[in-house]
């Protein structure tokens, strides 16, 4: 009998969260979205729903909740959120597919390494270090070119994700790049490489490159490595 109860009110509680999605206070619906989360599955369909809101906040919850449900029935309504006109809601959607994992995420989400907000482009990195998808590495490599430091450094363990052996040979260009910052974010990416040639540049690097930003990826980069390296005992 306990467990009947506590069934129905489990039903009874997420049918009302789903209809506090349509009340006529946004907040009230923003917070029925992130509360739907906790009931599993059984406010996806309303939450999916919830991506078309007209109030920005009840979109981004609404990924947030996706994201945090897992479900894969979202992944269409969360890949066409990456365009929505609201950054939050973009970079929600961003973490939501990384949360969901599936693979085939990855190329559309690649796109918003080309954000024009920083955060947007970051949360979009550290998404594509959950999905290793060789299809999205010539976007990453071309991430390696941005100015903010922890968009490079999410651009560098997202590729750190990817089969590094196959692309160290554009990682041993772009390590000579004109442009401080693509060196050292291709630093922090050698890091996850951790073998033979790539500790020596990043060694050669430590002790010669002129720029002080290069050199602190460069330490940075080595001590990633370090923690992959055999230990000897």
């Amino acid at each position: 009998m306990e467990n009947q109860i506590t069934i129905t009110a489990r039903t009874t509680i997420s049918n009302l969260l789903i209809a506090a999605l349509q009340d006529s206070n946004p907040q009230v619906q923003a917070e029925a979205a992130l509360s739907l989360a906790k009931f599993g599955t059984d406010g996806t369909a309303a939450l999916i729903q919830a991506l078309k809101s007209n109030a920005p906040q009840v979109r981004q919850n609404a990924a947030i909740a996706l994201g945090e449900i897992s479900s894969k029935e979202a992944i269409k309504s969360l890949t066409e959120a990456l365009s929505d006109p609201d950054e939050t809601v973009r970079y929600s959607a961003a973490e939501a597919l990384g949360s969901i994992g599936d693979l085939e995420s990855a190329m559309p989400l690649s796109i918003g390494l080309k954000d024009p907000v920083t955060k947007v482009r970051q949360k979009t990195a550290i998404a594509l270090a959950q999905l290793p998808n060789p299809l999205s590495i010539p976007a990453l490599l071309e991430g390696l070119q941005d100015l903010d430091p922890l968009v490079g450094a999410s651009v560098a363990m997202a590729l750190g994700q990817q089969s590094l052996a196959a692309i160290k040979p554009q990682l041993l260009t772009l390590v000579n790049d004109q442009k401080p910052h693509v060196r050292r974010n291709t630093a922090l990416a050698l890091g996850y490489l951790a073998d033979d040639q790539g500790l020596a540049v990043l060694m050669d690097l430590l002790k010669t490159d002129p720029d002080s930003y290069v050199r602190e990826g460069a330490v940075t980069a080595l001590g990633r490595a370090a923690m992959l390296l055999p230990t000897g005992d």
